[in-house]
């Protein structure tokens, strides 16, 4: 009998009615069992483009729900933590629905990344239809000839891309630090999430900075 957390999974429990003693001299019998092992397919939750979202529209947003919710009158009178995790609760819920309706959301795509703008995707699909051509049996010398050009233009829009992405991130973080020269930055840390609700877990990633001497940073 299987246990009681894995009974639902359980479709079929059969005993093999067949004598093997007389061809294997064993008198056990084979036990069929067959068991549900479907995985069911995951949505990943959605992710904010947070660089593309209208501010004055979000904080407008922001500041209708918690006029709808009463949160500054409410908040100078708390009495009890369950007033207090009320407040919070609506205030969240507000951040929420102002994300929601306010934020543009990315496609999915399993190799997306921060950094890649719609200029490099459109560039990406042009390179790729020119090796396409390319590999024809019937493409001529000027489509052959016509890859390297793009494949050499399209790699350094990305390094470019990354390059200035990564400095974007290193003068906002210098900015936070206020006058500190960016080698005392250690780490650069960013954190996004609103709530659970609006794309599953905290996203946090880091990158040590530190520089050796002798060494550039950036």
């Amino acid at each position: 009998m299987p246990s009681p957390m894995h009974s639902d999974l359980l479709l079929r429990c059969t005993q093999d009615m067949i004598d093997y003693r007389p061809r294997y001299g064993s008198d056990h019998r084979c036990v069929d069992v067959t068991i549900d092992l479907t995985v069911g397919t995951s949505n990943p939750p959605p992710r904010y483009k947070w660089r593309e979202a209208d501010w004055k529209e979000f904080c407008t947003a922001v500041e209708s729900a918690c006029n709808a919710e009463r949160i500054v009158e409410r908040s100078q009178h708390i009495t009890t933590t369950a007033e207090l995790d009320s407040i919070v609760s609506d205030l969240l819920d507000g951040y929420v629905s102002a994300t929601e309706r306010t934020v543009p959301v990315a496609e999915k795509s399993p190799f997306s990344k921060r950094w890649f703008s719609h200029e490099l995707k459109q560039q990406l699909q042009e390179l790729n239809k020119l090796k396409n051509r390319a590999a024809k049996r019937t493409a001529t010398k000027a489509e052959r000839d016509a890859v390297k050009p793009a494949r050499n233009a399209y790699h350094s829009a990305l390094r470019a891309q990354k390059r200035k992405h990564w400095k974007e991130w290193f003068v906002i973080c210098r900015a936070k630090r206020g006058k500190r020269d960016l080698r005392d930055l250690r780490t650069w840390t960013q954190v996004r999430s609103v709530r659970k609700k609006t794309g599953g877990s905290p996203v946090g990633c880091s990158r040590n900075t530190t520089a050796r001497k002798g060494e550039r940073t950036v």
